[in-house]
């Protein structure tokens, strides 16, 4: 709701099979996997409510922070981002988010959930490089 604009010729449509395990964007930055070795590895598939993109990750680097709530170990995975369905063909901020973007995410713990959420992110843009960190990282029960 409410029902999809009419797009031209060079809208990539989406169809129901895009969106079968697609996630949100907030919690397809939230990953669960057995351990920080391997929160990196994997393509999450992400949904906005228009666009269809598949996140892959792949390892960079591990390291440890420490912010208010948080002291320990992270891992930086490089998020790949692929448009699949849901957007005009050739929009230069999606191929350059493809082709030319440098998105970084640094995960941490969350507790012992099992769970890893972003605590440092930058994204290359045509314009400048943006940069999210959180200054408080902690569970709350």
């Amino acid at each position: 709701m409410p029902a999809p604009k009419k797009h031209g010729k060079d809208w990539i449509a989406l169809n129901a099979a895009d969106l079968k395990s697609a996630l949100d964007p907030i919690t397809a930055t939230v990953v669960r996997a057995p351990s920080l070795d391997q929160v990196c590895g994997r393509t999450v598939k992400m949904y906005d409510g228009e666009l269809r993109a598949d996140l892959k990750l792949s390892f960079v680097k591990k390291d440890k922070i420490s912010v208010e709530g948080y002291e320990g170990p992270t891992i930086t995975c490089r998020m790949g981002f692929l448009p699949v369905s849901g957007y005009r063909q050739g929009k230069r901020a999606l191929d350059y988010l493809k082709n030319r973007s440098r998105i970084m995410v640094t995960f941490a713990p969350l507790g012992q959930t099992g769970v890893y959420a972003p605590i440092h992110a930058t994204v290359g843009t045509e314009i400048g490089t943006i940069t999210v960190r959180a200054r408080r990282f902690e569970t709350t029960n």
